[in-house]
């Protein structure tokens, strides 16, 4: 199973213009389901076109939201 959050761009300006697709509770819901089926999943988080060191590659928020996924669903 694929995800895409494709909604997360950024402008030229290093600043992301969109939020993450789905929530963190919509995310952890997927996963874990995923997870007890024994079902391997991958999510495609879109990055930035104007990469540099320093702007982030991906958007914080999703980050912060795959952070908090893999401790609900993985426990560490």
């Amino acid at each position: 199973m694929t995800i895409r959050d494709s909604r997360s761009s950024k402008n030229g300006n290093g600043v992301f213009t969109q939020k993450p697709m789905f929530s963190a509770a919509k995310y952890i819901e997927i996963f874990k389901n995923a997870d007890g089926a024994n079902m391997p999943n991958t999510i495609n988080l879109a990055m930035t076109p104007d990469v540099t060191t320093e702007l982030p590659f991906f958007n914080p928020e999703c980050i912060a939201i795959m952070e908090q996924v893999r401790k609900a669903v993985k426990e560490y």
